[in-house]
Formats: C-alpha cells, sequence, structure tokens
C-alpha cells in the first residue's frame, strides 16, 4: 500500500486555472432536413442550456461551425426562460450570425470542446475533418470532448494520435435508435448515430424517451436528448473543475526496450505538460517510462506496481534549457542509457524537462522550480501511477548535478510556493527520497574561490566552451596564459577560500575540525587528497596500472602518497579566472542569474566590484535558492536521507572542493552519503550505471 502523501501547509487551487481558459461550441450550418423540404439546424436549447452553465461559472464561450458564418437554430420555444434570454440577446446573435471558421480556431486556447445537437449536425459534422483534428488536439492535451443529442455525430470520425478512434471502449449516451423512430426521422438522417458509434467501439448507455440521460468516460461527455442539455453542462463544469494535472492512463505507446539479452515491454507516456500554466510547455513536460509488466500484475527484481522506485533523471547541462530524456537519446550516448538499465532493474521512470538560462523565463530559480513541479506532478498522482512517489531517486550531470543535489536540499522550502504557485504546480510535496548528483557545478557564489584555491598555481588553462540545446553539443577549446590582471583576480580569490572553508565548521568522521590555513593548507586539503588516493587505490583493485601516473608513490603495491602540485598539472586547468562569475560576463552561470530585462548579472560580490562592463548584481535571495547549501540543517528541512555524490578525480570544471565540501555537510547532519571521486574521470556522469543502481536498489528494499 502506498503511504500517505502528505500535503503542504500551503495549499492552493490548480483547478483554478481552468477557469482563464475557454470552451469551443460546435454548431451546425445545415438547414435542410434531408428531402422533407422541412428546415433544420442546430436545436436553441441544446446550445443555451449548457451556456448558462458554464458563463455563470465564469468561462468564456466561442462558437464555431463547419464552414463558419451563420449558424440557424430551430426548437426556439421562449417560453423557456434560458431559450428567451440569450434568443434575445443581441451579443448571442451577433455571435451565431458569424461563427469562427475551424481554420480560425487554435485548439491550445480551449480546455474543451462542445457539439451542440439538432438534427443539421448529422449531414455535417462527421465529416469536418478540421473539427475532429480540433477535438483531437484538445482531448490529447488533457481537455474535454463533450455532445448532446445528435451532437455525438461530431465524435464519429475522431481519431487520436494512436490512430484509434476517440470513442472506441468509451461508453456514451447519444440520441437513440428508438428516438429516433419516435420523431419518425429514422429514414430521413444519412445514417444512425447509436450505430455509427457502436461500429467505431462505443459502447451506448441508454435511457428511456426523453429520459435526461448522461455518460462520463475519461473526459468525453455525452447526453442523449434536449432533456440532457443541462445535465450535459454541468457535467462538463465539473470535468473542467478538476485539476488539469490529473495523469491520463490511457495515453501512451508501447515500446520494446533491450538491456544486455534482456528485452521487455515498457508504456511510454511521453510529453506530459507537468504545471498547469505552463510558459515554456517544450521544456516543462515529462517523459514517463513503466515496464508493462506492473500492469500485469508481474514483478520485476522484487518491486512491483506499488514498490518501484523511481529513477528521476534530468538532463540538464550548462543549465541550459533540457527536453525530458528518452529511451532513444540523452547527454551521453556513448555510455549504457540510463533510463533502460533503471527499467531493466524494475524501476519506473521519470525524466523532467525543464527551463534553462538563455531565454528570459528560463533565469534562475527556473530550472529548480519546474524539477520541483515535476515531482509535485508525481506525487500528486501517485495513486494513479505505478511505482512509488515516495521513493523518487533523482540524477543528475554538471548542472543538472547541482539540481539534482539542490532538489533535495530544498525539498519543500517556502521561498519556492510563490514560483510554483505561478506555474499551478500540482498541491503536493516536492521532497524526494535520495539524490544523485554527478560532478555538480554548485555553490556557485563560492565556487571561484574554490577553483583558484585548487587550480591557482596554474597559469596556463584550456578551457572549453559549450554550447548545447537538447543534446546538440558543441564544443571548442582555447588556450591560454594568464596575463597580469588575471593573475591578480587568481590570488585574490585564493586568498578568500580558507575563510570560507572555515566558516562552515566542517568535521570529518571522527569529529576533528577541518580548516585551512591563510596559505590554503590544512586538515581539509588533507582530507581531499584521502579521497584521491582512495580513488586511485579502488582503480588500482579493479585493475588500472598506477605506475603511469608519477605523481602517485607506490609502495608495496599501495598508494602512500601523492604529489598535489603533480597532480594539479594532471588535471590541467580548464577554467580562466573567475571561473564562474566572470569580470566580463562572459559565463554561462552570469546568464542563468540575469532576469527579464537584463540577459546577464554578476552573482558575488568579487565580481561586481572589479567588472569590467557596465553590470548589475544579481538578486541575493535568487542567488541562495540556487544554492543547496542554503538549506541544510536549517528548520524545516526535508532532505533526503540518502545522497550518492560522484566527482571525477580529473574533473577541473569545478574544484572538489565544492562536492567535498557538499558531502561533508551533508554527513556532519547525518545524512547517508556515499562520496567518491572516481579515479581518472574527467567532467561527465553516469559511467558508474551498475555501481549507481546497486546503491539504488539497496536503499529501495
Amino acid at each position: 500500500m502506498k503511504k500517505l502523501v502528505v500535503l503542504l501547509t500551503l495549499i492552493y487551487s490548480v483547478a483554478g486555472v481552468a477557469q482563464n481558459k475557454k470552451v469551443l461550441f460546435v454548431v451546425t450550418n445545415h438547414t435542410q432536413l434531408g428531402n422533407t423540404g422541412e428546415t433544420t439546424g442546430y436545436f436553441l436549447s441544446e446550445v443555451t442550456h449548457p451556456l448558462e452553465v458554464l458563463t455563470e461559472a465564469g468561462y468564456k464561450v466561442d462558437f464555431v461551425s463547419p464552414k463558419g458564418g451563420t449558424a440557424t437554430a430551430y426548437g426556439v420555444k421562449l417560453d423557456d426562460p434560458i431559450n428567451k434570454k440569450y434568443w434575445e440577446s443581441a451579443d448571442y446573435q451577433k455571435k451565431l450570425a458569424n461563427t469562427l471558421a475551424p481554420s480560425q480556431v487554435k485548439a491550445k486556447d480551449y480546455a474543451a470542446i462542445f457539439y451542440a445537437g439538432g438534427h443539421g449536425t448529422m449531414w455535417d459534422f462527421a465529416s469536418s475533418e478540421a473539427l475532429a483534428k480540433i477535438a483531437q488536439q484538445i482531448y490529447e492535451k488533457g481537455g474535454v470532448v463533450a455532445a448532446v443529442c445528435h451532437g455525438p455525430s461530431g465524435l464519429v470520425n475522431i481519431k487520436l494520435s494512436n490512430g484509434k478512434y476517440l470513442v472506441s471502449g468509451k461508453t456514451l449516451s447519444p440520441f437513440t435508435n428508438e428516438e429516433e423512430e419516435a420523431v419518425k426521422l429514422s429514414q430521413v438522417v444519412p445514417y444512425s448515430l447509436e450505430n455509427k458509434l457502436k461500429e467505431r467501439g462505443a459502447i451506448i448507455d441508454k435511457a428511456g424517451l426523453w429520459q435526461d440521460k448522461v455518460s462520463v468516460d475519461n473526459r468525453v461527455i455525452t447526453g442523449q436528448n434536449p432533456q440532457s442539455a443541462k445535465s450535459v453542462g454541468e457535467a462538463i463544469l465539473k470535468e473542467l473543475q478538476k485539476s488539469p494535472l490529473r495523469f491520463d492512463a490511457s495515453k501512451y505507446t508501447t515500446q520494446q526496450v533491450t538491456q544486455g539479452d534482456q528485452t521487455f515491454t515498457v508504456r511510454a507516456y511521453e510529453g506530459i505538460v507537468y504545471v498547469a500554466n505552463p510558459v515554456e510547455e517544450q521544456y516543462q513536460q515529462l517523459n514517463l517510462y513503466i515496464p508493462e509488466a506492473y500492469f500485469n500484475g508481474e514483478t520485476i527484481n522484487g518491486f512491483n506496481a506499488q514498490t518501484a522506485p523511481i529513477f528521476f533523471p534530468n538532463g540538464v547541462g550548462g543549465y541550459m534549457p533540457a527536453k525530458p530524456l528518452s529511451l532513444t537519446g540523452g547527454k551521453f550516448k556513448d555510455t549504457n542509457n540510463s533510463l533502460i538499465m533503471a527499467l531493466s532493474k524494475g524501476f519506473v521512470v521519470a525524466s523532467p524537462g525543464a527551463r534553462g538560462r538563455t531565454s528570459a523565463t528560463g533565469k534562475a530559480p527556473a530550472v529548480i522550480v519546474d524539477l520541483k513541479a515535476a515531482v509535485r506532478y508525481l506525487k500528486y498522482n501517485d495513486k494513479e501511477i505505478p511505482g512509488d512517489a515516495n521513493k523518487i531517486i533523482s540524477n543528475g550531470t554538471s548542472a543538472g548535478g547541482a539540481s539534482s543535489a539542490l532538489l533535495g536540499a530544498s525539498g519543500d522550502q517556502a521561498a519556492y510556493e510563490p514560483y510554483l504557485k505561478e506555474l499551478g504546480a500540482a498541491p503536493a510535496t516536492d521532497a524526494i527520497f535520495a539524490v544523485s548528483a554527478y560532478c555538480p557545478i554548485t555553490n556557485l557564489e563560492n565556487a571561484d574561490k574554490a577553483y583558484e584555491w585548487q587550480f591557482g598555481n596554474l597559469n596556463q588553462y584550456k578551457t572549453m566552451e559549450v554550447s548545447m540545446l537538447d543534446y546538440n553539443v558543441q564544443r571548442t577549446y582555447k588556450t591560454g596564459t594568464f596575463t597580469a590582471e588575471q593573475a591578480k583576480v587568481s590570488a585574490d580569490l585564493r586568498k578568500d577560500f580558507p575563510a570560507y572553508l572555515n566558516s562552515l565548521k566542517l568535521k570529518d568522521s571522527k569529529g576533528k575540525q577541518l580548516t585551512l590555513n591563510s596559505k590554503g593548507e590544512g586538515s581539509f586539503k588533507e582530507l581531499l587528497k584521502q579521497t584521491v588516493i582512495a580513488a586511485a587505490e579502488k582503480a588500482q583493485k579493479e585493475g588500472t596500472d598506477l605506475s603511469q601516473y608519477s605523481f602517485l608513490t607506490l609502495k608495496n603495491g599501495k598508494v602512500t602518497a601523492i604529489n598535489w602540485e603533480g597532480y594539479i598539472t594532471y588535471m590541467e586547468r580548464h577554467k580562466s579566472p573567475p571561473a564562474f562569475d566572470a569580470l566580463d560576463l562572459s559565463t554561462g552561470e552570469n546568464q542563468l542569474f540575469g532576469d527579464s530585462t537584463t540577459d546577464k548579472k554578476h552573482f558575488t560580490p568579487y565580481a561586481f566590484k572589479n567588472s569590467i562592463v557596465e553590470s548589475q548584481m544579481a538578486d541575493a535571495n535568487i542567488v541562495k535558492l540556487m544554492n543547496p547549501m542554503s538549506f541544510i540543517g536549517k528548520k524545516n528541512a526535508h532532505l533526503p536521507k540518502y545522497w550518492r555524490i560522484r566527482h571525477g578525480a580529473k574533473d577541473s570544471d569545478t574544484s572538489a572542493a565544492i562536492s567535498l565540501i557538499l558531502a561533508t555537510t551533508l554527513q556532519n547532519h547525518r545524512y547517508a552519503v556515499d562520496y567518491a571521486l572516481p579515479w581518472d574521470k574527467p567532467h561527465s556522469g553516469d559511467y558508474d550505471l551498475e555501481e549507481l543502481f546497486d546503491w539504488a536498489e539497496k536503499i529501495s528494499k
């Protein structure tokens, strides 16, 4: 049994956002009742009664018809007060005389589409491919499709993206054969509506003649006759007032996945928009992959539909925009796909996209707000989605690793609430179960100091400039030697690091204080050295010949010492000072901390004071929201117990001190941290998937 999700104290309605949307009413243009010589059109009360319900609830209604232009009413009974109200309204008459053509309609603007009845619909609704396409798009974005009386003729030829008819397998209540016989028009209409819907796979549920009857089946609403018109309107309203963030289990494709000699089937739910008010919908999406076995009551690796952990990998790199990872692609195409590995181990996979620094709406803290919103979507739909949303394990690399760490550290922090509310995130907790972070580019306001502390003795650099969007990575390299100005900047920043480190009051596993003196030497540096040595010894046990590394001292097959300066030379320096808050505002991090009006800003006092361009300082509160160190050990902190942090022993994109500080801070607050510097690994991730999932399985069982 799944655990009850504890909602935040501050709950807000995501249902209300639908009220800002519109409903599209479809009416017929056809006016000739077959060969009878009589006129027809739309049936007045089948428009006015639903219209009254929805407009009174605050919805705006637009009218469309197969051809656009005039729509003619019949059944005009003005002893009905609602009919009279609208019939005598100049605004109503104007709209029905000038209905929109399908080409004028954008499906994304509407929360629902409603096909009004009337015998005229039997001649022009089913043949309108344009209207069917609009209805398909509204439905597949989570909207409502509704119809009354003969209006379901508009549903006859609607097909979904998977090629299936919309009505297939759904319970409908259209105008019945018996009612058509009762009005003596069975031989006049071009086909039997009830029979045609049955041919498309619908299940017909009907009442007696002229009885109020409505069926609701997975956002498809149908009413049997004019007496059902108001009830259909009420059913539409009720459906719209549900959360727009509910999970639609019917919208998936099946994919065959191979891991080694194992092939299995998964259901792929791709492109799920995880907020009600997306501002960059192409990124604010989730790809969800679930083993088919869980829908058949089966188990994988000891997990089932109720207990399977949820692997939550992001594709964020360089704080650029990122689309969700998929089974057929990802950042590190030369390695095993972590998504496939996770599925083979019995995990459910949910990969979120997120906004990034290159757009005005993707500045900090957009990336972490989006990841939180995606977690909330999973928690909110925990009962509907196989897997245990109380066991979400986040994973990311580089800026994605930083985002993964920040997601864990900032669980349920109130400071993010206004951003989440604006997006219409689901009302649920965003605390997660565990964090996996590879080479996290984090603690940015202190990263410049740490970089110079580690690499300050190297005055030559080989920088890599990265341009990346959705895994299309372009890398260019530039080499250089410090100018006198750069040497001064490096020295300034380097001398500031010990004071920062000492202010943290960190302790090692034996409770000994970790410090640095004014020259940057001390117990903290010794701990980092020992961590590097441990990485070398692990590599040696796994078959690596360490004799090629002249900076290591080997005795009796063991590493006994490391020449620090030789080790740093082997690593190479990849960034010029300042490494992150460039004095000319040229880094990706400068762009990250911009805002909607200023693309790039400084985020450290040193760079702002010494800037060589006209500049502004980022809001200190925003900078804080991007640093996991801001929340560890703080009141009301909802951090995960389990952390796995990896920083390659040859990674010079940020100082190893940054990840060691993060890991040690967590350990000092009694979190379970698995920290290592994998030998000879540059800036990269997902290189040890077997180890990653061994850890993930162990903590999940």
